[in-house]
C-alpha cells in the first residue's frame, strides 16, 4: 500500500519548517515579511514527525521475524538512513545557500 497522501502532508511540513528559518531574511525595511508569512512555519516540525513515525511503523510491520530477521533489519536501517541523508543534503545545503543570499542582499541595502 502506497501512502502518496502523507508523503505529501510530510513533504508540505517540512516546506514549512524550511520557510520558517529562512524567515529572518525577508525584512524589507520596518516590514518582517518572513515573520507575517511564515512565522507559524514551526508547527511543520510536530507534523513532519508525527508522520514519519507512523509511515516508520507502517513500513517494519512488513518484516518477517525469521532466520533473515536479522539482514532484513539491517537492510532496513540502510535504506532510511539512505533517505534521511537526502532529505538533510537537499534541505539543508539549499537552505545555507538562500539565507547567504538574503543575507547579503539585505546588508547591502542598509
Amino acid at each position: 500500500m502506497k501512502l502518496h497522501n502523507l508523503q505529501i502532508l510530510r513533504g508540505i511540513s517540512a516546506l514549512f519548517v524550511c520557510c520558517f528559518h529562512i524567515r529572518e531574511g525577508l525584512i524589507f525595511g520596518d516590514v518582517k515579511f518572513g515573520e507575517i508569512l511564515f512565522g507559524r512555519g514551526s508547527i511543520g516540525v510536530p507534523i513532519f514527525f508525527v508522520i514519519s513515525g507512523f509511515i516508520m511503523v507502517f513500513t517494519t510491520k512488513k518484516i518477517k521475524f525469521d532466520e533473515n530477521t536479522t539482514k532484513e533489519i539491517i537492510s532496513f536501517f540502510k535504506k532510511e538512513s539512505s533517505e534521511l541523508f537526502h532529505y538533510i543534503t537537499c534541505s539543508h545545503l539549499p537552505g545555507l545557500s538562500w539565507e547567504e543570499v538574503f543575507y547579503t542582499i539585505l546588508k547591502d541595502l542598509d
